[in-house]
């Protein structure tokens, strides 16, 4: 199996008072990129469900994998397994999202540096939701 690295997104519906959501990376081993996608996923959901100190309270969380790429066979190992950045707004979300891509290690050519990157600030058009 492949190593893979993961960058998730985590929104609060309502958003929370404090903070608007986070960004953090997993590694993961899976067969295909859709398979670490979904392994990732269920990672982090299950770290929220069962981690008294991360529980959202009355807000549902969503979890959405922007972004991952397949890893080399030692890169996996210097990475961080777990982690958050949180942002407060839009233009704090830039910021989080630019750390998790530095801290990631992420290839120049990701989605995860597009997310980071002001939508003014780009050559071409680009949605983070399709």
């Amino acid at each position: 199996m492949a190593r893979y690295r993961m960058i998730l997104r985590g929104l609060w519906e309502p958003e929370r008072p404090d903070y608007a959501g986070f960004y953090t990376g997993r590694t993961v081993r899976a067969e295909t990129l859709e398979d670490a996608q979904a392994k990732a996923v269920e990672i982090l959901a299950h770290e929220w469900k069962t981690q008294p100190t991360l529980a959202p309270g009355q807000s549902k969380l969503s979890i959405l994998c922007v972004d991952g790429w397949k890893l080399g066979p030692m890169r996996g190992w210097r990475l961080p397994k777990t982690g958050h950045t949180f942002f407060t707004d839009l233009e704090a979300e830039y910021d989080a999202a630019s750390i998790e891509a530095q801290v990631s290690k992420a290839p120049r050519e990701s989605r995860i540096w597009q997310i980071a990157t002001p939508a003014g600030q780009l050559d071409s058009e680009f949605h983070l939701l399709d």
